[in-house]
């Protein structure tokens, strides 16, 4: 009888071995030579899956903003707007290290392929995190962008000089100015 493999689920495990060792490698460091040992797979079933390491890492950013995306939907459940931004808030202290080693794997990618600034898998990413968080927190897609490039430029600069800046602290005068910028209307609303 043959085998029945799940595709989906094989496909899952193998992008997340290899977000591992692209975030200690690198890359422009890892060969395919590599990626096939790391993960004892033979080579046709690598380029079953993904024809080319470049679609193998467009399709790691995807999933891992989807895996990203469904694991805080189902934790968030029916919670009020101030418990979702709180969530969303500590979600990104729990997972510094993971979106870290994310940016530095997109600068990487962007570097060694000499990509262009509009590159698909990086346009897909903001707009796809700008756009949830302008959802979830009930805000409009400029400050949904806004917030992304924030947190951005705090996880690079917490990366290459963490003493400086307390990267919680940052993010609670975040949630702050969030909060009170989602609350604020409703005061002045009733108020008048």
């Amino acid at each position: 009888m043959p085998k029945i493999v799940d595709h989906d689920k094989c496909r899952e495990e193998l992008l997340s071995k290899c977000f591992k060792l692209f975030s200690q490698k690198g890359y422009n460091n890892v060969t395919i030579k590599e990626i096939i040992e790391e993960l004892n797979i033979s080579t046709g079933m690598l380029y079953h899956y993904f024809p080319s390491k470049k679609d193998l890492f467009e399709s790691l950013f995807k999933y891992k903003r989807i895996q990203d995306i469904e694991e805080l939907s189902h934790e968030m459940g029916n919670a009020d707007q101030d418990k979702i931004i709180e969530m969303f808030m500590d979600r990104w202290v729990q997972n510094k290290k993971t979106y870290q080693d994310l940016q530095m794997l997109a600068i990487d990618f962007f570097r060694s392929n000499k990509c262009r600034p509009d590159q698909d898998v990086f346009v897909q990413f903001s707009n796809f995190y700008s756009s949830t968080i302008s959802s979830y927190f009930g805000i409009p897609p400029q400050i949904g962008q806004f917030i992304l490039i924030y947190l951005l430029g705090l996880y690079y600069h917490t990366l290459l000089a963490p003493g400086p800046v307390n990267f919680g602290k940052q993010l609670s005068l975040l949630k702050k100015l969030v909060i009170d910028s989602n609350t604020k209307p409703q005061k002045r609303a009733k108020e008048k």
